[in-house]
């Protein structure tokens, strides 16, 4: 049941409750770590992901100091069992328009397929935005095998996941034709995913030149059939079914192995959070695992998550009732007005965050008031935000 409340969203709620005092957020120009470990974990925790994110960029052949853009991540120390259960270690995902990844605090970075995943994805939406799906994917796949040595000085990718290559074998793949024409990859069997990994895993192995050829016309904007054929010739989709089925029944392949120097990381943001700053991450956190579609693997349904998250607004807003992320979380997260007095305090506030600025934009138009207005607020969110390619504002549709 859901209760209004002056100054709240106002949820009974059974969820649990922490004293939340000891979060800290800690800044480098490609994450933003907000968390409740204690800082000399944090900081590991930081190292952890900027040394992951330059093996990816290794493997791509991509400097690391390439400007990619920052990305949210919350490490949950305390309180991940009642949001994620034990069978989830972390996601990946976008929130208020921007990339978030959110762990538990034990969980290490090089076990988290999923979250391997899609950190390949952002990074190579950055650097080479043009790939169709079938290539986007079976590089994600691919590069999602990523290995560290011990010793942090080399890269491995490559190596075949067995349950994957069982799959392959006895499901079958879609022909390349099937691959290069899709529009939906998420296919109920993963037939999209399977195939487009051993695709690239076929070219990455045996047409090695040719493959990297393809994706450099990719990226220089060359349309898709002519860098086919510019870099590939006479190799047609025909042909390729049946090296791919070759290569299924028993072809080679290699590893490859790149040698890497661990990236200096540079700290440029260490402050501690408000409990409030911190109960809006709990809330996020909540909202993120609501919309899973796999209620089965999670301790609560996605209706009591949602409400676990309405309990997190209310303690953030006891505190502080303009909370730039509370409301945020609140309008967007899920889907409920806010004022218009309350966005323009938090613009107030918080006159440099571009999430302000974006809210009261928002708050403008869902109550039809001033679009002008609303107009230069999104302008001043867009000019605030531009120094951050993981920020996609341009996608956002505003309700009435």
């Amino acid at each position: 049941m859901v209760l209004l409340l002056a100054g709240g969203i106002g949820c009974a709620s059974s969820c649990p409750r922490y004293d939340d005092q000891n979060w800290r957020e800690l800044s480098t120009p490609n994450f933003r770590l907000s968390t409740d470990l204690a800082e000399d974990k944090a900081l590991a925790k930081l190292n952890e992901l900027e040394m992951f994110r330059a093996a990816l960029l290794t493997s791509f052949r991509v400097s690391p100091a390439t400007h990619t853009g920052q990305v949210s991540v919350v490490v949950l120390d305390t309180g991940w069992g009642a949001a994620a259960g034990p069978l989830f270690d972390g996601i990946f995902s976008q929130e208020l328009f921007a990339p978030q990844i959110s762990m538990r605090a034990g969980s290490q970075l090089q076990g988290q397929t999923v979250v391997k995943h899609e950190l390949v994805h952002h990074l190579s939406r950055t650097v080479r935005p043009a790939d169709p799906p079938w290539l986007a994917e079976g590089l994600a796949m691919y590069f999602e095998t990523l290995e560290i040595s011990d010793d942090h000085r080399q890269v491995t990718v490559g190596r075949p996941e067995p349950k994957i290559v069982s799959l392959v074998q006895r499901l079958g793949v879609l022909t390349v034709d099937e691959m290069f024409s899709a529009t939906d990859v998420h296919d109920a069997g993963g037939f999209f995913y399977r195939s487009s990994w051993l695709l690239v895993h076929y070219l990455m192995n045996h047409r090695g030149e040719a493959f990297r050829s393809y994706q450099k016309s990719l990226a220089a904007s060359v349309g898709g059939p002519q860098a086919w054929g510019q870099s590939f010739g006479d190799l047609t989709p025909a042909l390729l079914d049946g090296h791919l089925q070759s290569y299924i029944d028993g072809g080679q392949y290699y590893l490859y192995v790149f040698p890497f120097e661990p990236p200096q990381v540079h700290i440029t943001g260490n402050r501690a959070l408000t409990q409030a700053d911190a109960h809006a991450m709990r809330a996020m956190i909540y909202t993120v695992m609501s919309r899973l579609t796999k209620p089965d693997m999670l301790p609560r349904t996605n209706e009591e998550l949602r409400t676990c998250a309405c309990q997190e607004l209310d303690s953030v807003f006891q505190t502080d009732a303009d909370h730039t992320l509370g409301l945020a979380v609140k309008t967007w997260e899920l889907g409920e007005e806010i004022d218009v007095a309350r966005a323009e305090r938090s613009v107030d506030r918080a006159p440099s965050d571009w999430l302000a600025w974006w809210l009261l934009a928002a708050t403008l138009r869902r109550h039809g008031l001033d679009d002008q207005r609303a107009a230069a607020a999104e302008e001043k969110a867009a000019d605030l935000a531009a120094g951050n390619p993981a920020i996609e504002l341009k996608v956002v549709r505003h309700l009435r």
